[in-house]
């Protein structure tokens, strides 16, 4: 089975991504991954750049033979972002088209304008607005771990998101690396049965790779306001 990873920060996520979309780009041409999306926080920033670098591969996997260059396919961008909605429901939201694109563009610039500047103010109507040919992967919260109890915040947007955009909505399960992800996973499985909605597997990585582990550390530190 392939994968194609759908949830990828960059350093476009301030303080959070540690490597640049275009060294994502040319690491899923070096692993041979076919697609790969750049899901930015409540931004579309990184895909520019992560475009060009797919153009850039292009050309040199026609030249390979030449180059020697390691590089085993042209991957392909999926335009993507990751929005943080007022009522802290997170939703990594992928184009399938150009109409789908120019959806998450309206959408963020909605966001943007309806906050100060730097800030993204959204909720799951703008969502449902601007939906139309757009694929959602629902993230998980504290909350969405309590969904058989009494009624949250979680279940009842993700419940509006379903009327409309059930077939097009996923559940997005990504590893935490705490030991704990079997159980987490068995548990997130049940929440997406009960849902009745498929599950999406993803690395959520932070790095193209584990040469820059101090780099997004150091970014965490700041972030958090911690000391190393």
């Amino acid at each position: 089975m392939k994968f194609i990873e759908l949830n990828i920060t960059s350093n476009f996520t301030f303080l959070k991504g540690g490597s640049h979309p275009e060294e994502y780009a040319n690491r899923a041409a070096e692993i041979g991954m076919e697609a790969f999306a750049i899901a930015d926080e409540n931004s579309v920033s990184g895909i520019v750049r992560a475009h060009k670098a797919c153009l850039d591969i292009k050309y040199i996997f026609k030249e390979s033979k030449i180059s020697q260059k390691k590089i085993h396919n042209t991957p392909r961008l999926i335009p993507a972002a990751k929005l943080i909605l007022k009522n802290n429901i997170i939703i990594t939201i992928l184009a399938q088209n150009r109409v789908g694109w120019g959806n998450l563009s309206r959408l963020i610039s909605k966001g943007r304008l309806s906050a100060p500047k730097g800030g993204c103010v959204l909720d799951t109507d703008d969502v449902l607005e601007f939906g139309e040919n757009l694929i959602l992967l629902i993230h998980p919260t504290n909350e969405a771990q309590k969904i058989k109890s009494s009624p949250n915040i979680w279940k009842l947007e993700v419940g509006k998101i379903l009327k409309v955009l059930r077939k097009k909505t996923f559940f997005l399960m990504s590893p935490v690396y705490d030991g704990n992800d079997r159980k987490r996973f068995t548990h997130f499985s049940k929440i997406a049965k009960h849902l009745n909605i498929l599950t999406v597997a993803s690395g959520s990585p932070l790095m193209h790779s584990g040469s820059r582990r101090r780099l997004t550390d150091i970014l965490t530190c700041i972030r958090e306001n911690l000391h190393i």
